[in-house]
């Protein structure tokens, strides 16, 4: 039960992170435009660089759950090699 808690943990917060990465780059490209008078450049260049975040943070999700499924199915092919040793033994 608490493996499933932490899987949520891990992987609840990626929206947000994606969200909060595009958002705040935007934020300070506009404070930026505003400041220097250079119409929607640097909120272009923030959301760009909100987008890379993005793109690097699904990235590294799906690296971390596909590692996670690996070693799942590692543990279950060897308890499953296990079991069938155990059960030969005994007949």
């Amino acid at each position: 039960m608490q493996d499933n808690w932490k899987g949520i943990g891990s992987y609840g917060t990626v929206g947000l992170e994606i969200v909060l990465g595009i958002v705040l780059p935007c934020y300070v490209g506009s404070l930026a435009d505003g400041r220097y008078g250079t119409g929607k450049t640097w909120l272009f260049v923030g959301f760009l660089i909100g987008v890379g975040h993005a793109v690097r943070v699904v990235w590294r999700t799906m690296k971390q759950a596909n590692q996670e499924a690996d070693a799942e199915t590692e543990r279950e092919k060897t308890k499953r090699k296990q079991y069938y040793e155990d059960r030969d033994r005994k007949l």
